[in-house]
């Protein structure tokens, strides 16, 4: 087992998605049917708001970014892709999987309401961002954040 951690960085456990979503593929028939027919849509919170924001059903784009891609055991941490071993092993169909993105580009635009046109243009997970927040932004940089969870990040 100890084999994926060089591919995704993080050891097996069902902290994170990749074993959560073979879980639901396994034991909720409508999830396992979904996979198959190509209709299933997984990601984080990020992939989420972001496809609701983008138009949803009617069109949302389906997309991640690198540091929340990082937390689900099926991205590669060396090509920052989708790893087709780590896919393999958790029995995960590429097409469920959203795109990965850098942190910062242009996503795509909101698609409805009072600021419909207006740029997605970065997306980060939170203890990434609270990397950047706290203007950790040279190599060697670090930050330690200690509440719910312990976390140490260095900017590299």
């Amino acid at each position: 087992i100890n084999y994926l951690k060089p591919l995704c960085g993080l050891p097996l456990s069902p902290y994170f998605s990749a074993v959560k979503l073979r879980w639901l593929s396994d034991n909720v028939d409508a999830v396992k049917s979904a996979m198959k027919k190509g209709t299933c849509c997984f990601g984080a919170v990020d992939t989420w708001i972001i496809w609701n924001l983008t138009g949803g059903p009617n069109g949302g784009k389906h997309v991640t970014d690198v540091t929340n891609a990082s937390r689900t055991m099926m991205m590669n941490i060396e090509n920052l892709n989708w790893d087709p071993l780590l896919l393999e092993f958790f029995e995960v169909p590429k097409s469920v999987l959203p795109e990965i993105r850098s942190s910062s580009e242009v996503y795509s635009y909101i698609a409805d309401g009072p600021i419909k046109g207006t740029p997605i243009a970065g997306c980060l997970g939170d203890q990434q961002a609270a990397l950047v927040g706290q203007m950790c932004l040279q190599k060697g940089q670090a930050k330690a954040t200690y509440g719910t969870g312990c976390f140490v990040l260095i900017t590299s």
